[in-house]
């Protein structure tokens, strides 16, 4: 179908998305504290739906495709805690790892807190106090999640008390190209991913299209984008934010209408825009 077709058909599948997530929370979104792939769903399909709604207010501008890029990135993400390929034997372990991560967060924020006062002065002692009360506090956390959250040296430092820097602390994810890999989206990463990239940001790709020189003035002004563009951006934003519709409904922490939401993704699927 024609590009400004489509584009007008893709919004409507992500407008109707939107619609089925406000019925969710509507009803009340509702997951274990111990089902941490549930847990994990749900915080990606709230992200995913702030985006989409960004995606769908920003029109035909070029930066949406930096929220699809996101959502696409997110996407990816989801799908490696959930299909948890280097941990067959434990179905939860990347969820656990990922959920872990809260407290690795607050323990490096509280020591940039503590290090940017100490650049200028010493801690008084009430500061002080109240800074190891703090680091005693998330070091409990992290020992009780050390099997997700450090590494062999990382928990060396931990037993010696010694203070905890990246080299402690497992990777969740990998590179994006190396999920796409691993989870079989080769084609989508270098078709769509990285040249993307190259457009949204200051690639000579991206120069190229968007500036036209004007053989007559001599001068260089902006192309007006085309829908076909918009359309690449709905599509990465509309699949990756189904995606994780879809998981939930696999999940089943709630039920999100699984033939509703198939039905979209066929939908998007059966849309292929043309110039």
């Amino acid at each position: 179908m024609p590009a400004s077709e489509a584009y007008i058909a893709m919004r409507g599948v992500l407008t109707d998305a939107l619609g089925i997530q406000e019925e969710v929370l509507n009803a009340g979104l509702n997951t274990s504290p111990t089902d941490f792939r549930a847990q994990a769903a749900a915080m990606f399909f709230m992200t995913q739906a702030d985006h989409a709604r960004s995606i769908l207010a920003m029109e035909l501008r070029r930066d949406a495709a930096l929220i699809a890029r996101s959502m696409y990135e997110g996407d990816l993400k989801l799908r490696w805690l959930l299909s948890n390929p280097d941990f067959p034997e434990d179905s939860d372990f990347k969820a656990k790892q990922w959920h872990a991560q809260g407290w690795r967060v607050d323990y490096e924020s509280l020591y940039r807190r503590r290090d940017r006062l100490t650049q200028y002065r010493a801690l008084t002692d009430e500061e002080e106090s109240k800074f190891q009360t703090e680091k005693r506090e998330l070091l409990h956390g992290i020992e009780h999640f050390q099997d997700f959250l450090l590494t062999e040296v990382g928990k060396q430092w931990l037993l010696a008390g010694a203070r905890l820097s990246s080299q402690a602390f497992q990777k969740v994810f990998p590179a994006v190209e190396t999920m796409c890999q691993r989870l079989g989206f080769d084609a989508t990463y270098y078709d769509h991913y990285r040249s993307m990239s190259e457009y949204s940001h200051f690639g000579l790709a991206g120069i190229s299209q968007i500036w036209k020189f004007d053989t007559e003035s001599a001068r260089r002004s902006i192309v007006v984008e085309e829908p076909i563009w918009s359309c690449w951006c709905l599509s990465m934003a509309g699949f990756s934010f189904l995606g994780s519709m879809a998981a939930i409904d696999a999940l089943a922490c709630q039920s999100l209408h699984q033939e509703r939401t198939q039905a979209l993704i066929a939908r998007l699927s059966d849309m292929k825009p043309l110039r």
